[in-house]
C-alpha cells in the first residue's frame, strides 16, 4: 500500500489549501443561505404610506368619510393647502402622495356625474397604487349602496360603507413542499457544488502532480509493484477522498442547522450530493491528465469549478438565466444537481410520481461522471502509447 500511504502523505500537505477552500464557503453559504431562507419566509406586513388628504368639499359626509378612512389605512400628514406646500412636501419626502377633494365632488358623485379626484403621487415610488387601491376600494362599495338602496339618505349609506369596511378574514398561509428545515438545507446544498468541484480538483490534481512525475514514474515502473496494483491503491485513495469530503460536507451541514429532518428530502439532498461528488471526482481525475504544474493548478480548479457552477445556476437561480445560457447548460452536469436541489425544496409528497424527475437527474450526473472517467482513462491510454513510443 505504498502508493495509498503516498497519497495521503501528499493530501496532508495540501489541507491548509483545501480547509481554507471549505471554512470559506461555510462562511459564505451561511450568511447567503440564511438571507435566502428569511427572504423566501417573509410574511406580509401591511405599510402605511404618507399622503396628504385636502379637503375642499367641506363637510359633505361622502368626503369626510373618505378622510376617515384613508386616515385608518395610511398616515395622514398635515400640509398647506396650497400647490406650492404640497410640491415641497412630496420634493422633500415628507409625503409621497397628495389627494385633493373638489368641491362639490360629493355631489357629482352621488348624481353619476363625471368630477375627479385630484392626485398627485412622488417619482419613482410604487406605494402611489396601494392608495389608489384604497380610495377606489371606497367609492366603488360606495356605488354599490347607491345601488342598492336608492331610497336611502347619504350619511346611512356612508355608515353602511363604514360597516362593511370595519369586516375583516382570517387568512391562513399554508405551505405545501418540503419542512421549513429541509428547505433551509437546499439553499446550503445549493453552494455546495462549488466547494466540491474546487476540493476535489485541488485534492487530486495535488496528488496527480506529485505521482506523475516523470522521475517518480520512472522509478515506479521499476518498482516490484505492478501498475495494476498502483492504479487501484490511485484509485482507492481518490475513492476514499470523495467519500470523506462528502461526509464532511454533509455532517456540517446538519452541524449547523441542528437537528437533521427525518424525510426522504434530506436522504435525497445527500444522495444529489454524493452524485455531484463522484462527478467532481471525474472531473478531477481528467484534469489531472493534464495538468503538470502547481501555479496552474488554482487556476484551473477556480475557473471550471466557478465556470460550471455559474452556468448551472448555482450562485444566479435558474429561473434568472437566460434560455440560451439554459439550454447550454443541460450538457454539463451540475445543472441537473442544481435542478434536482430545486425540486427536492418544492417536493409537496414523496410519491413516485414526484420523485421521478429527482431521481432522473442523479442519475443524469452519475451518467456525466462514468463518461468523463471513460474519456480520462482513453486520454490515459494515448498518453501512455505515446510515451512509449
Amino acid at each position: 500500500m505504498t502508493v495509498f500511504k503516498a497519497y495521503f502523505k501528499i493530501i496532508r500537505r495540501n489541507i491548509a489549501t483545501l480547509s481554507i477552500f471549505l471554512f470559506v464557503f461555510l462562511g459564505v453559504s451561511m450568511i447567503i443561505t440564511t438571507q435566502l431562507h428569511n427572504a423566501s419566509n417573509a410574511a406580509f406586513n401591511d405599510t402605511h404610506v404618507n399622503i396628504t388628504v385636502l379637503n375642499d368639499d367641506g363637510s359633505e359626509p361622502l368626503a369626510a368619510g373618505l378622510v376617515d378612512y384613508l386616515g385608518r389605512h395610511e398616515t395622514l400628514v398635515a400640509v398647506e393647502n396650497t400647490p406650492e406646500a404640497v410640491q415641497d412636501a412630496l420634493f422633500y419626502g415628507n409625503i409621497a402622495y397628495a389627494l385633493r377633494i373638489p368641491a362639490g365632488f360629493s355631489q357629482s358623485f352621488l348624481s353619476g356625474g363625471d368630477m375627479q379626484l385630484q392626485k398627485v403621487a412622488a417619482s419613482g415610488l410604487d406605494s402611489s397604487v396601494s392608495v389608489d387601491f384604497t380610495v377606489q376600494r371606497y367609492l366603488e362599495l360606495t356605488q354599490l349602496h347607491l345601488q342598492g338602496q336608492p331610497g336611502a339618505t347619504v350619511q346611512d349609506v356612508v355608515a353602511a360603507v363604514e360597516e362593511d369596511l370595519k369586516k375583516s378574514a382570517d387568512v391562513r398561509v399554508n405551505l405545501y413542499g418540503s419542512s421549513t428545515q429541509t428547505s433551509a438545507l437546499s439553499y446550503y446544498f445549493q453552494y455546495l457544488a462549488y466547494c466540491l468541484l474546487a476540493m476535489m480538483i485541488l485534492g487530486v490534481t495535488s496528488t496527480m502532480i506529485a505521482l506523475n512525475d516523470r522521475d517518480l514514474n520512472n522509478r515506479n515502473q521499476c518498482s516490484p509493484v505492478p501498475p495494476l496494483k498502483m492504479n487501484l491503491q490511485l484509485a482507492l485513495g481518490n475513492g476514499i477522498l470523495a467519500l470523506v469530503l462528502w461526509i464532511l460536507c454533509c455532517a456540517l451541514a446538519f452541524a449547523v442547522y441542528g437537528s437533521v429532518p427525518r424525510n426522504l428530502g434530506t436522504v435525497l439532498l445527500c444522495a444529489n450530493a454524493l452524485a455531484v461528488t463522484l462527478v467532481a471526482l471525474s472531473i478531477a481525475f481528467l484534469c489531472g491528465k493534464f495538468i503538470h504544474d502547481p501555479g496552474v493548478q488554482n487556476a484551473v480548479s477556480n475557473v471550471i469549478s466557478l465556470g460550471l457552477s455559474f452556468l448551472s445556476g448555482v450562485f444566479v437561480e435558474q429561473e434568472l438565466l437566460g434560455p440560451g445560457v439554459l439550454r447550454f447548460a443541460r450538457f454539463e452536469p451540475v445543472y441537473w444537481y442544481v435542478k434536482a436541489v430545486g425540486d427536492i425544496r418544492n417536493l409537496s409528497d414523496y410519491s413516485l410520481h414526484s420523485l421521478q424527475g429527482i431521481l432522473g437527474a442523479i442519475g443524469i450526473q452519475l451518467g456525466f461522471a462514468v463518461a468523463i472517467f471513460l474519456v480520462a482513462l482513453a486520454l490515459t491510454k494515448q498518453l501512455r502509447i505515446r510515451r512509449e513510443i
